[in-house]
Formats: structure tokens, C-alpha cells, sequence
């Protein structure tokens, strides 16, 4: 197992604020306003806890300051990938969030595996 899926697996387990959902069982989607907001939530866990990505090393404290205009999304059926980049370190990340929140994958390609991203 890579580190990538142990990091996934331990966010999904031990972030619960990071996911919304509301009695019912009803899965809640995020709006497209609410998606920078929860994807810096999640960078700066993964900051915090100081976990290594694969193709672009432990994320550098930098990350938290990304400005608005660095920070792009494309948005998918029933998934987003935000990208971060940051100028003063000549690099870009991607997160793959799920429509509900959820962080299924980070890199630094933007390409996520056996996912459709033609739009």
C-alpha cells in the first residue's frame, strides 16, 4: 500500500469535519463556492501532519498562503480537482475531491487514474 492511500485512508477515517452529511444518510454536496474553502481545509491538515505526496514531497507551510487567483477549479460529474500553485516554489498541486468533500487523491500531474476527466 503507498503512502497515498494510507494518508486517503487516514483522513477519511479520523477528518469527519472534513465530510459533510446530515441526518438522513443523505450525502451533502458541496456548492461550488464551498469547494476552495474545503480543499484549503484539507491542505492544511495534510500540512499539519506533515505527510509526504507522492511526486511533490511533504507540502511546504507556503501551501496554507496560496492566493485566490492561484487556485483553480474544474468540475466534474460528481467530482472536483482544485489546483494550487504556488509561484514562489515553481510548483502546482492537485487534489481530487468527491462532490460531498471527501479528499480522494492529491499530486502533482493532475492526472488521477481510472477516473474520466473528459469534461
Amino acid at each position: 500500500m503507498n503512502i497515498q492511500a494510507i494518508l486517503i485512508s487516514f483522513i477519511l477515517l479520523f477528518s469527519p469535519a472534513l465530510s459533510f452529511a446530515h441526518i438522513g444518510g443523505h450525502a451533502y454536496l458541496l456548492t461550488d463556492e464551498e469547494v476552495i474553502p474545503v480543499a484549503k481545509e484539507h491542505v492544511a491538515f495534510l500540512i499539519q501532519e506533515g505527510q509526504e505526496i507522492d511526486g511533490a514531497g511533504k507540502l511546504d507551510p507556503a501551501w496554507n498562503k496560496v492566493s485566490k487567483s492561484h487556485k483553480k477549479v474544474t468540475k466534474y460529474e460528481g467530482f472536483y480537482i482544485v489546483s494550487f500553485e504556488e509561484p514562489k516554489l515553481k510548483k502546482t498541486f492537485y487534489l481530487l475531491l468527491a462532490a460531498t468533500g471527501d479528499l480522494y487523491g492529491i499530486n502533482d500531474t493532475g492526472i488521477f487514474e481510472d477516473l474520466d476527466q473528459k469534461q
